[in-house]
């Protein structure tokens, strides 16, 4: 085995330049095509440039040749969760555990995805168990502490990221964790900081990138506060999720009866009414509307990914789209204008929803439903406007149900 040729494309994995690494790692691959840690080390760069399914498959041959190994079944557990597949993640995750108890680094791993799955209480006590191994396991350190923080146990999260920082104090994960912990109570100054410091240590960090993209955003108010609520909403379990989106649903609909039975009442509950109506809006276009803002900045486009840019161009080109059809509605005064504006910011919503799960399992399906979605509602108004049937008020139910199962497709695959 060609030993120094292996070593060489380690340490370019550890530099972050996983294309040079598989060169070299293919040209001992032909003589040496049944070694375990070659396509183990084939699987990491895969893993690194975003192509899941190739790595998956090398790392599946890994451990056909070393079963035994719980390393490969924590590196698969780590593909497959950010493939989008936590349940088969989980699994063997806890193959790795059963084999090798005493890992932190395993530990580490079952406390991340828990944490992700918003297990917080569970995530807590994986990171514990780790801790009990290794007192100076980084990733247990900072998923310990923004558990306690999503429980609301502030103190004890600020010692632990101080504990995080003298165990070592130029990680760069912990100042991104101490910077999503800064978003969650609201400070996106301080935040923006703790971002830079991490990607100062780490520049590759996509933890620290997503964090910083976050914080620019937040500068905007109604993006901050959004933030801080969908914090909140996504720390409770997902019957009070649900209760809410179906309660703010029951309570526009109760005021806007209320409002055409009453007169004298109708000014009052045609403002709730209407509120609820922008707010449910806002919660939906949000994110897409602030990565635009994002996009147009000199600095902040450099911080979107290659989808969100794509998405935010779009974004924009509806957003134009719809102020222009409201200006004509004003200028020539006819209604024919108004459907079409509607119609161009609705669809602002599946185009995010298509880049949201662009890497997503469910991906063709988001997409298929999405352009469906978009197709059948300017459809709908073309046979409006033309006379010829009226489906726009079917489009309006169906776009609801779009948008609520969007929602729980949302919630099972993870906010942001």
């Amino acid at each position: 085995m060609d030993y120094l040729a292996i070593q060489r494309a380690e340490l370019l994995i550890s530099q972050g330049r996983p294309s040079e690494a598989e060169k070299i790692l293919f040209s001992v691959y032909s003589s040496m095509p049944d070694s375990d840690h070659i396509k183990y080390l084939l699987s990491e760069c895969r893993y690194v440039q975003g192509d899941y399914k190739e790595a998956l498959r090398y790392i599946d041959e890994a451990i056909g040749l070393f079963p035994e190994l719980a390393l490969y079944y924590a590196h698969k557990a780590n593909v497959l969760w950010h493939a989008k597949q936590i349940n088969e993640a989980f699994r063997n995750i806890e193959h790795a555990i059963s084999l090798d108890p005493d890992d932190s680094y395993l530990w580490s791993i079952k406390s991340a995805l828990l944490y992700e799955d918003q297990k917080y209480e569970k995530a807590l006590d994986a990171a514990n168990e780790g801790l009990a191994h290794n007192p100076e396991e980084s990733v247990c350190l900072n998923i310990r502490s923004l558990s306690l923080a999503k429980l609301n146990r502030v103190e004890e999260a600020n010692e632990t990221i101080k504990d995080a920082l003298q165990s070592n104090p130029n990680d760069s994960f912990t100042y991104a964790s101490q910077g999503f912990i800064a978003l969650q109570r609201g400070s996106s100054k301080e935040a923006m900081e703790l971002f830079r410091e991490a990607l100062r240590i780490n520049p590759g960090s996509g933890y620290a990138k997503s964090g910083l993209v976050e914080a620019l955003k937040s500068r905007f108010f109604i993006y901050r506060w959004f933030y801080v609520l969908f914090d909140w909403i996504g720390r409770q379990g997902n019957g009070v999720q649900w209760a809410l989106i179906i309660g703010i649903v029951v309570i526009r609909n109760i005021s806007s009866s209320i409002a055409a039975k009453s007169p004298d009442l109708a000014p009052i509950f045609n403002t709730i009414s209407l509120l609820l109506f922008l707010f449910i809006l806002l919660s939906w276009i949000i994110i897409p509307l602030s990565n635009l803002l994002l996009r147009l900045n000199p600095y902040g486009k450099y911080a979107l990914s290659k989808d969100q840019i794509q998405c935010s161009n779009w974004v924009g080109v509806l957003l134009l789209s719809s102020i222009l059809l409201y200006a004509c509605f004003w200028i020539f005064h006819s209604e024919i204008f108004i459907l079409p504006a509607l119609m161009a910011l609705f669809s602002i919503i599946p185009i995010n929803c298509i880049y949201s799960f662009k890497r997503s399992p469910d991906s063709k399906l988001v997409k298929g439903l999405s352009i469906g979605i978009i197709v059948f509602g300017f459809l709908s108004i073309l046979l409006e406007l033309l006379s010829i049937i009226s489906l726009f008020p079917f489009f309006i139910l169906l776009f609801i149900a779009y948008q609520l199962y969007m929602n729980k497709l949302m919630m099972k695959s993870f906010i942001e």
